[in-house]
Order: structure tokens, then sequence, then C-alpha cells
């Protein structure tokens, strides 16, 4: 047995007051506010467990009219760090609030919230993956400042957040134990024999704190929006029992509140972690590649007749779909590799006839790669085409690199811009495509 999973699993196991260290402050990571919309969004912390109550002051920035809310802390994993989210409803459309945060009556931070705008406005977003083999490998120090200092009105997370180590059966864990010396009355009384599900859900949660508690990455996460999917690093294996699955997903879901308003006759049986967000004419669809995985699907019937059914009545400029799987380039895990349900993609794809799609997925190198998909002949090609399409593979954030999106212009004259920067903030890649290019 690997000696760094033994010990880990010991750490993790023995008590729940070793999972966790003890910190004097109650508020470890966050306040992160996850996707706006017209009327609400959510707030997420990660507190100390003798947190009690989150008292949030909003403010008309306008008119400095406020509402009061308040909340109970409920520490429903007992674990010493206390992932919770809260709902902010009630808001206006077009409207800018300061938001003042408090813990246990100490004032934490005030947050600017942007509910939609009616009018036509420049939209930037972020977009990147893998923060956690950044800073397991301790690389890249400036690259969140960077980020952080970039104007941009929300990020997009690819995956990879965590690293999951493996699952065992308590028949494994009994003789884990007592190979490390203890009794079986030690064992007993430190209760070691734990479910699969119960450790698993632990090793979740202990990684995902180990991670928000880097001060880097926490001032990110709490400068902007943040929205999020999975990869393979942060999802158990997909041959695993649905309870399994239920319980990465319930742990996901207390790190990444994502979407306020759940998807239209949602089930996380039917769509796993997918989620359509619109900003203005940008419908950004966001879909799961590791729920439904297995030897001839990657993202299941059910998810992409959901996308296709919410595609026919965008009326977007732009239609992005992104995920962690590259969808046209040949690669190991490209969705290639599944070629019916490939096939039947570009089929409903080509059939919407819809203008400004650009698929965005995810590359483990440190460099952009773009390419145009002829929808036709199912080939790519090198010059542009009437019924192509374009995707961008982006560089993980493990590499040093990060990727921002930007849509600009007037009214039938949009135009969306793919940057690419280094750690330091420097210009690697640029490709710009005007609305009129998207046409099909």
């Amino acid at each position: 047995m690997n000696q760094l999973v033994t010990i880990f699993s010991l750490v993790f196991l023995l008590n729940t007051s070793f999972l966790f260290a003890q910190k004097n402050h109650k508020v470890v990571a966050g306040p992160m506010i996850s996707f706006i919309d017209s009327y609400g969004t959510q707030m997420w912390f990660l507190l100390d467990s003798d947190a009690e109550k989150i008292n949030i002051n909003v403010r008309d920035y306008d008119d400095e009219k406020s509402s009061k809310y308040e909340f109970d802390v409920v520490n429903k994993y007992k674990t010493d760090y206390v992932p919770y989210t809260i709902v902010l409803e009630n808001l206006l459309p077009n409207k800018e609030y300061i938001a003042s945060v408090f813990v246990d009556s100490v004032f934490v931070k005030e947050i600017d919230i942007f509910t939609k705008r009616p009018h036509l406005d420049d939209i930037q977003f972020l977009i990147g993956s893998d923060c956690t083999s950044l800073l397991r490998n301790n690389g890249y120090k400036d690259i969140f400042s960077n980020m952080e200092k970039t104007n941009s009105d929300f990020m997009v997370w690819l995956g990879n957040h965590v690293d999951i180590l493996p699952v065992f059966n308590p028949a494994e864990l009994a003789l884990l134990w007592k190979s490390l010396g203890f009794s079986e009355n030690e064992i007993r009384q430190l209760k070691l024999y734990s479910t699969p599900s119960d450790i698993y859900m632990y090793n979740m949660i202990k990684a995902y704190v180990d991670i928000r508690e880097n001060s880097d990455l926490n001032r990110f996460l709490s400068s902007a929006p943040q929205i999020a999917t999975w990869g393979n690093l942060d999802f158990c294996d997909p041959n695993v029992t649905w309870g399994m699955k239920d319980t990465t997903h319930m742990v996901f879901e207390s790190f990444w509140p994502n979407s306020l308003q759940k998807t239209y006759n949602y089930t996380y049986y039917d769509y796993g972690t997918y989620q359509r967000y619109t900003y203005n004419d940008l419908d950004l669809f966001l879909l799961d590649a590791m729920t439904f995985k297995s030897d001839s699907t990657l993202y299941g019937d059910r998810q992409i007749e959901r996308m296709f059914q919410e595609i026919q009545n965008t009326g977007a400029t732009f239609t992005i779909i992104a995920s962690p799987t590259p969808f046209t380039f040949d690669s190991e895990d490209t969705f290639l590799n599944y070629k019916e349900e490939f096939d039947y993609f570009l089929y409903k794809l080509d059939m919407s006839d819809l203008d400004g799609v650009v698929l965005l997925s995810n590359s483990s190198v440190n460099k952009t790669f773009m390419q145009q998909y002829d929808l036709s002949n199912a080939s790519v090609l090198d010059e542009s085409c009437s019924n192509c399409i374009y995707e961008f593979r982006l560089p993980s954030i493990a590499s040093g690199h990060y990727s921002l999106v930007n849509i600009t212009g007037k009214n039938k004259k949009r135009t969306l811009l793919i940057e690419t920067y280094d750690e330091f903030g420097s210009l690697v890649f640029k490709k710009e495509l005007k609305e009129g290019d998207l046409k099909r």
C-alpha cells in the first residue's frame, strides 16, 4: 500500500480534531460570491466551528436603501471547519449593491454586487483549471495576484480543484490500522471502522479545506464571482456506485455553490453539475464530463438533450460551450473517443443552425491551441469554412497560465477576444473573432 496514502489516511481518520488545524479567527476562507442573476446571488464561507451567525447588510449604492439578512451557521458535517453558503434574495435588476459582511458581530469585508443589466454591455471573464497541482507544487506564486488585478466580471473553473485520495473499505481499514500497531480496543475507541462513503467524504472535505486555506487563492476567490465544474482529479472513480457519486456531488456543492436557480426540472441524476449561465448577450454552457462517463459515454443523453433544448431559445450573440475535456482535438481524453455520442453532438450542433458558437476546453500544457472543425465533413480545417466551429484548448493554471475572454462592441458588431497570459501577466496568445466570423 502506498506509504503516502497510508499516512494521509491515518491523519484524516483518527479524530476530526486532527482533520483541520484550528485557527484563531472564525473566517478561514471567503466570503466568495457565486453566479449573480437579476434578483440574487449566493455567498460562500469556510468558517471555524465556533462561528454561530452571519449578518449581511446589503445597501443600494444609488438610493442608500438597505436590507438586513441574518443566518444561523449549521455544521452539517460536524467538522472543525464549516463550508457554509447563504442566499441573498430580493435584489433588483440593473443595480449595484454593497454588502457589508459580519460573522458573530465582527466585520469581515464589503463586497460589490452587480445584478444583471438590461442594456448591452462589455463582458470579461477569466477561465482556467487545476489549481490543486499548482498549490501542491508551490509554483507560480504571482499568478493569483495578477488574475485578481485583471478586470473581469467572473471566473470559470474547468475542474481539478482538489486531488482526492483512494477509498478504502472497512476490511482494508482494519488491516491498515493493525499494520500500524493499533490494538483492537484502540480501533474501536477511535471509531476507525468507518464506511467508504464517510472516508471519502472527509478526504474530500480535507482536500478542499487545504486548498482554500491558501491565502493567495483565497484573496482571488473573494475578488470576483466564481463558477465551476469538476475534472478527473476531484471526482470519484466513474465506475463506483451512485452513492459515492452523491457524496462527491454533495461536497462539491458545499464548496462551489454555482447557480442560485437550479436547471429547470433538475436532478443530479439527470444532468450532474451541468449549468447554463446567461450574461448579457453571452450564453455559457458549463458541461459535466465526469458524472456519466463510461466506456461509451462522456456527457450522457440527458445532459446533451438538456443543453440543445436550451440552445434553441438562447438568442445570444455568442454561445460558449465549455468542458474540461477537449471536443475536437485528438488527445487521450478527447470527446472524439466516444464516437457515437460525439457524432450525435455534431449532428445536433449542425441542426441547431446557431451562429456564434465557440468551444472552450482544458489543456495540461502551457500553451493555447486553436483549431477549426468542419461540422459537415467532421474534420479539422486549416482555413475558415461556412460550417466550421472554433475550439480553443486553454492552458491550466498549474502550467503558469490563465486566459481571459472579452466580448465588446456595438449591437450586431460584437467581437469575441480570447487572450492567454503567463504568471506575470504578460500576453502570450491572442485571437479575435468578429460576430460575422461566426455566422453559419
